[in-house]
């Protein structure tokens, strides 16, 4: 009679950890929690391409894999009414990991910190060059002391003005650690358009498509709205911005294999 009871018990507790698996189950294919789903059942998890989520180990194994470390550079600058002021970071930073999955390596967080812009205009966050320079100089030494192969920097702000002095601040810190090459690419490298809009409609499509919930195109009802942005933000559409996005990731990874095999 006891190991009876003992069997109904067994049984009773199996169906309900079965009972509480199926609810559990069916609450996260709800809720669209794949990779939660994923993580359950067994499967594989996603590759960690983001530095600071990782522990050292983690780090050490992923840059044994690829030597490779993107550095995002971004800004915390004015985009208009309708854009978050870290626009030109979330896309660098997207972009970078977008083109990690793809090649391997890892992805520092964003510097939000960048000379050069509208500066004195309301939330802007811009630096003198001279502490720009200062700040990525030790950036790419700290990289270059940890003997990693290949280092790209993304400067999602202003590249035209920003990319030169990225290059100068390379050649320098490359001559004293010759082992490390310093690339400077990307993201604005449309493989049909490379030039680059503030506010207006690129950087409006990239935001509906990478972070929909930050952007406010309500507030574009108003002539005094576009001041400081492009007036064809009004174009930019979700659809737009992510075809744009995938296109650059594209062209760059094509780039930076290029770019590799040269150097």
């Amino acid at each position: 009679m006891e190991n009876t009871v003992k069997s109904f018990r067994s049984v009773a507790v199996l169906q309900g950890t079965a009972r509480r698996r199926s609810f559990i189950g069916s609450l996260v294919k709800a809720l669209g929690l794949g990779s939660l789903s994923g993580a359950a059942s067994g499967a594989a998890p996603a590759p960690v391409h983001r530095w600071d989520e990782m522990t050292a180990s983690d780090l050490t194994a992923a840059l044994e894999r690829k030597s490779l470390v993107y550095v995002p550079i971004g800004t915390l600058e004015f985009h208009g009414v309708h854009l978050p002021l870290a626009t030109d970071a979330i896309h660098t930073q997207e972009f970078c990991l977008a083109a990690a999955a793809r090649t391997g390596g890892v992805v520092l967080p964003p510097s939000h910190w960048s000379p050069h812009g509208h500066e004195k205009w309301p939330g802007s966050m811009l630096i003198r060059e001279e502490t720009f320079r200062a700040l990525m100089t030790d950036v790419y030494t700290r990289l270059a002391e940890q003997e990693i192969r290949w280092v790209v920097a993304c400067a999602g702000h202003w590249p035209a003005r920003l990319e030169p002095i990225l290059r100068e601040i390379a050649a320098s810190v490359m001559e004293r650690f010759p082992k490390t090459r310093i690339l400077v690419l990307g993201p604005w490298c449309h493989p049909v358009d490379t030039s680059v809009d503030h506010g207006g409609k690129k950087e409006t499509a990239l935001m509906l498509a990478l972070r929909p919930g930050l952007v406010h195109m309500e507030r574009l009802d108003k002539p005094e709205a576009f001041r400081g942005v492009g007036k064809d933000a009004v174009e930019g559409t979700a659809r737009f911005g992510k075809d744009f996005f995938e296109a650059e990731v594209k062209r760059f990874v094509e780039l930076l294999g290029k770019a590799m095999q040269e150097s």
